[in-house]
Formats: C-alpha cells, structure tokens, sequence
C-alpha cells in the first residue's frame, strides 16, 4: 500500500515539473494601474511566451520612470521571448522617448511579437557608432522580431561617431504592415536599416539621410526581401548618397518607387534605387538625382549584377553640373526584360563620352523585350540586345501617369500581351496590365505633357 502511494506520488511530481508553463497577459495602462505600474516592469516580472498588453493612450520617457542619466539609452529592453502589443492599435498606443534614447531595444530575445505600437521620439546621440544604431527600434544578435502593424516616426540619429536605422535598425527581423516616416540618420536607413529578413505591405515616406555617407534614404537592406511596399518622398544629401529609395536587397518585387532623391555636391546616385537585386513588378517614377559639381549616376535606378523584369521606369531626372552617367539606368552585368524605359531628362552638365555608352544605360546589360522611348537623350540600347527591344509609344491609359500612378496599358498598347510590334512573343511588358480600351487622344510629346504638370 506504501509503495502504491509512494509510486503515485512520484508520479504526480513528475507531472507537476514537466507540465509545461502557461503564458500569461501582462496588461499595463498609462496611469500606472494595471498588473504592472510600468511597461518595463512588466517585462522584467513576464517569462518567456508572456505577452505585456498596453492599453490605449501616451506612454513617454518621464512618465515610465526611466532614467534621465541614461542619456542615449533605450526607454524600453525586451526580455528573451516576451512580446509588446497595444491593446487598440498605433494610433491609440504611443510609446514616446521625447529624444531622451532609443525607445525599443532587442538584445538576444529570439523570436518576439512588436505590434500596434507608434513608436517615436527617439533619438541617439553618440560618438560611438557601434551603441548609435536604430532611433526608434533596434534588434541585435540573436533577435528575430516580427515587427507588425507598427507607426515608426520622427526618431533620429546624430552621432559623430555614424548611426544607421534611425526608424528601425534590425540584424534580422520580419517587418510587416508597417508605416515609416519622418525619420533622420547621418549614414545608411533613414527609415529601415535591415541586414536578414523581409519588409513587406509597408509604407515607407519622407525619411532622410544628411551630411554623411551611405545610402537608402528609405530603405537600407542587406539580403532581406522587399516585397509590396510604397516607397516615397525620401531623400538623402547633402552629401555622398546612394538610393533615394531603396539601396541594397536581395529581392524587390511589388513596389512603387517614387518621388525619392539623392543630391549634395559630391558624387550621388541613384535617385530611386541602388541594388544588386531581382527586383520585379515595380514602378519607379518620379526619382532625381541632383549635384552641383560632381558625377551623377542614374537618376532611375543603379543595377550591379542584378535583373529588373516588368518594371515601370517613368520621368527619372538628373540635374548636374558634372557629368551625367545615365537618365534612366547604369549597370553592371545586370539583365533587363520585359520593362519599360520612358520620358526620362538629363538637364545641364555634360555627358562623358568615354563613360556612358548612350543615353539610356551604361555597362555590360542584356536588353530583352523591352520598350525605351521618348528619352531625352535618345532611345538606343547599350550592351546585349538579346531581341524584342523596340522603341514605340507604350499608350497608358492615364494621360499622366506620373500624377495617377496609373500604369495600365490600353487594349491595343504596343506593350500588352500579343501586341509586340515585330510580332514577337514577349508576353506583358512594363509593371501594369491592360486597364482600358482604345483611347483616342491627340499627338503630343511626352515633354509638352511634363511641362503641364510641372
């Protein structure tokens, strides 16, 4: 009978420590009411799998108690597998470092959830670049954050010393459905700085880079994916810039590149895009490039051993006092296909004969099927003409597109599947399907139709 009672409670024991623990909800409010009276004090009594819920309303550097001697610090530290969320979204749950430090850092937190939370006012201001990283969020070492219906804004880095990722820096995360704006940085990432991962449904406007070097106004990427995101009114200079837009990636598919640039009196390039990646389905509209006295390198995109297929290039400019290193694209051993290369302007400057093939492109590329037309400087190809490149009208729908953002071809646009002039098999051409019927207009050029709108 002892034995028995002996082996059941063994049992039970065995049960009891290996039954595995419940996560448990940590809800804070900005009174200090709640099961916490801070959001870091939930977070230091949370275990991992623990969520801490913020409820609605205005949570800033002095009234979470964080110290004002930590200068440059974060206002928040993640534990290890403990996620952040508000309760009614980032128009309702503001978490605001008042430019005192950081507002969130991941330090070797594994995979966490960061969602429903504006995130803003935070700033670094360091001579050490390695601590400068990441205004508003940054993720280090072994931190995989999901990132995900955010409001990232107004965080900046000002450091002697470098800073990349004033909006979000991140060594490897997923960013999702995210808004990014109004973000600051000396180097690279005035809005995103993200080395592995992917930044995906995001809108991504109006972030800068100033008086350094580095690139991607926008968006910084190393190998992580871009997929589906606006991408807007960003600019960087002056100084030594690359991609307004977007510099780097492994893949950009997707997205509406427009209205970025890059300008100062140094060498820049690249106003909409600087990368080596695969990028597909995009339009790029609108980018400049702008310097007064040195070169100037592709006012639409730079490629560097990468592909561009069913992509909208529309109305890139370059304005110079230096040389003008091609209107639309400069590449290296990059491919083109199935795109189309439009109404794009070098004004002022010279054109450096022994440097740019023709007027388009510079560099070893592979042309195919694609349409180049109504350049400022000419329509011809450099590099490979592997066939189905041809210059003609691509008849858009929208009388200007670059205002509309409306791509679409009409029914009988040289560009539309079955319609290529030389007959040939190219399928779609450009980054928007057929979206109307014939439409009669009058002759004009694409420069008179500009001039409108400028």
């Amino acid at each position: 009978m002892k034995a028995a009672v002996s082996l059941i409670a063994a049992l039970a024991s065995t049960l009891l420590t290996t039954a595995p623990a419940q996560s448990r909800t940590w809800r804070v409010m900005p009174d200090g009411t709640g099961d916490a009276p801070t959001i870091q004090a939930a977070i230091d009594s949370a275990q991992a799998g623990d969520e801490v819920l913020l409820a609605p309303g205005t949570y800033s550097w002095t009234t979470q108690g964080t110290s004002l001697d930590k200068f440059g610090g974060s206002m928040i530290e993640i534990k290890a597998g403990v996620s952040l969320r508000g309760e009614e979204g980032p128009e309702s749950t503001i978490l605001d470092a008042e430019g005192y430090g950081r507002v969130i850092l991941c330090q070797d937190v594994g995979e966490i959830r960061i969602e429903g939370l504006t995130v803003t006012g935070g700033a670094r201001i360091s001579t050490s670049s390695e601590t400068s990283n990441g205004g508003g969020i940054c993720s280090l070492g072994n931190s995989r954050p999901t990132i995900s219906n955010c409001i990232v804004r107004e965080n900046y880095i000002d450091t002697g010393g470098g800073g990349d990722g004033a909006g979000i820096y991140a060594e490897q995360a997923t960013i999702i459905d995210c808004e990014i704006f109004g973000n600051s940085c000396h180097d690279s990432g005035g809005g995103i700085y993200i080395l592995q991962g992917s930044v995906s449904e995001c809108i991504i406007r109006n972030n800068g880079l100033y008086l350094g070097q580095g690139g991607g106004a926008g968006i910084c990427a190393g190998q992580a994916s871009i997929t589906n995101c606006e991408i807007f009114d960003n600019s960087g200079g002056p100084g030594v810039f690359s991609g307004g837009g977007i510099s780097g990636g492994s893949s950009v598919s997707g997205c509406t590149i427009r209205n970025n640039r890059v300008f100062g009196d140094f060498q820049v390039s690249a106003g909409g895009i600087n990368s080596g990646a695969n990028i597909s389905d995009c339009r790029i509209e609108g980018n400049s490039a702008w310097s007064g006295y040195y070169d100037v390198i592709g006012g639409g995109s730079v490629l560097y051993n990468g592909s561009m297929s069913r992509c909208s290039l529309f109305d890139s400019d370059i304005v110079c006092s230096g040389n003008s290193i091609s209107n639309c694209i400069f590449g290296g051993s990059a491919t083109i296909t199935n795109c189309t290369l439009v109404a794009s302007s070098i004004n002022g400057g010279s054109v450096s004969s022994s440097i740019l093939a023709n007027t388009t492109c510079s560099g070893p590329i592979t042309f195919s099927c694609t349409n180049v037309y109504s350049n400022s400087l000419g329509d011809s190809l450099c590099g490979t003409d592997a066939g189905g490149n041809f210059s003609a009208d691509p008849q858009f729908c929208a009388e200007d597109p670059a205002t509309s953002l409306n791509f679409a071809l009409q029914a009988d646009s040289p560009c539309a599947p079955g319609n290529h002039p030389d007959g040939i098999s190219c399928g779609l051409i450009g980054a928007a399907p057929v979206g109307c019927g014939t439409v009669s207009v009058m002759p004009t050029t694409w420069s008179r139709l500009k001039s409108l709108y400028r």
